[in-house]
């Protein structure tokens, strides 16, 4: 686990514990209102142990709070803030980054299925594409008239993709 998520954890447990002296409650009290054991308690209130969903939901319940009202905590959090399309494109997912890089070869001057596609960037890259993202990837391209798209002859239902002639 890395350092951060730690400290994450460590902080939600000292407010699950602040908001359950609120209510002038032991940890036994506390486990027995939520249907959970009293060690499960201490070492979610310690940092020891991170709360799933159904933990948190049942922790609020009992203590009369909503469960976003435990995720209610100070803590230094670095979020995202820059959605530029520039940003994107540098850590673009590895199917969108290894299709374009294929787009920029020739080998889609000819209509091609997902199949071949997929199977042309482990030979080109030896990275192994899923069908379902890299039609994904496909169809984005097709909006952006990058590629255009035909039905297959052979198959029905399927697709083939080249690029589009400028």
């Amino acid at each position: 686990m890395r350092n951060k998520d730690k400290e994450f954890q460590k902080a939600f447990g000292k407010h699950v514990r602040r908001l359950r002296e609120e209510k002038q409650w032991s940890q036994d009290q506390l486990a027995t209102e939520s249907k959970m054991e009293v060690n499960q308690i201490s070492r979610i209130e310690n940092g020891r142990h991170a709360a799933n969903m159904h933990t948190i939901k049942a922790i609020a319940i009992a203590l009369g709070k909503y469960p976003d009202e435990l995720l209610r905590f100070e803590f230094p959090l670095k979020l995202n803030t820059d959605f530029s399309l520039l940003h994107r494109k540098k850590n673009r997912p590895a199917t969108t980054a290894t299709i374009i890089e294929l787009l920029h070869t020739d080998y889609l001057e000819k209509p091609r299925s997902v199949l071949e596609i997929t199977g042309k960037c482990v030979d080109l890259y030896s990275v192994r594409l899923s069908s379902s993202a890299t039609s994904g990837v496909l169809k984005k391209l097709v909006v952006e008239k990058k590629l255009k798209k035909t039905p297959s002859p052979n198959r029905k239902g399927s697709f083939l993709y080249e690029k589009r002639i400028k």
